[in-house]
């Protein structure tokens, strides 16, 4: 007897989304290889394209100078604003061209389990944009 496993599907790490499509939004993604659904994504601001979010990078926390101790009594720190992540809802194959895919931006609970690359502050971001992890 054959025994199939059947892969994890395009958006099931959702567990539910906002009506209509207030949860999702086009987006185009850089060069790469292919990515699996629930795959956690950080928007590049200089190109406006997402890329991978890899949580050892960091790129992805937000890398400032610290001040000098006279120049941290003399300014106030204000908090670093969290990184801007989405969610692959669809896998995307491998490309050397950018490539067009969906994402879930905002307004979702989705399943730990099925997600790809999260790590505290991907969480703490994803909860900022009322993505809540379960």
């Amino acid at each position: 007897m054959n025994i199939k496993t059947e892969p994890v599907h395009p958006a099931e790490f959702i567990i539910s989304e906002s009506p209509g499509r207030l949860s999702r939004e086009a987006i185009t993604l850089t060069a790469g290889d292919p990515l699996p659904a629930g795959q956690l994504l950080i928007l590049d601001d200089a190109t406006s394209t997402y890329r991978v979010y890899t949580p050892e990078s960091p790129a992805n926390r937000g890398t400032r100078v610290k001040p000098s101790s006279r120049e941290a009594e003399a300014e106030p720190s204000t908090p670093e604003p969290p990184p801007t992540l989405a969610l692959l809802v669809n896998p995307v194959p491998a490309d050397t061209l950018p490539r067009n895919g969906g994402a879930c931006v905002r307004l979702a609970e989705v399943s730990r389990a099925l997600l790809t690359g999260l790590d505290e502050v991907a969480r703490h971001s994803l909860a900022a944009r009322f993505l809540i992890v379960r």
